[in-house]
């Protein structure tokens, strides 16, 4: 089973626990869809208000799904925003192909620039529940 796999059947499995409202679903399927962006932008894209999708927001990230990535000048707004993606949930390593934690990856992380492989010392790359960096 690929890492795309295992990434949809975790997207399927957390829509079909019921573990998310009808809101947060339709944020996270945002997200999971259009990739990265501020709340502002996911506000157009979607067509909720501002402080509804603001909500959920903070809501997928308090349940671990929803991450900070970084601050940007917004495309609807012009004003710094912080970007948000989802969660990292493994590390895959680019020489071997081992599949780690975030934890265990942040473990072995050097100069705060990268992480490598514990067992082959290969660059570690991001896997979350959409692409791969």
């Amino acid at each position: 089973m690929s890492v795309q796999d295992t990434s949809i059947d975790t997207y399927y499995d957390i829509l079909a626990s019921g573990v998310l409202g009808k809101r947060q679903t339709e944020v996270y399927s945002a997200f999971k869809r259009l990739g990265d962006m501020t709340n502002n932008e996911l506000s157009n894209f979607i067509q909720l208000p501002i402080n509804v999708v603001t909500a959920r927001t903070n809501e997928l990230v308090k349940l671990g799904l929803i991450e900070e990535k970084y601050q940007r000048a917004s495309t609807i707004t012009g004003r710094r925003s912080i970007v948000w993606g989802l969660a990292v949930k493994q590390y895959t390593c680019k020489a071997c192909g081992v599949s780690i934690s975030k934890e265990q990856a942040e473990r072995t992380f050097h100069d705060f620039v990268r992480a490598l492989c514990e067992r082959c010392e290969g660059l570690l790359t991001v896997v979350t529940n959409n692409t791969q960096r």
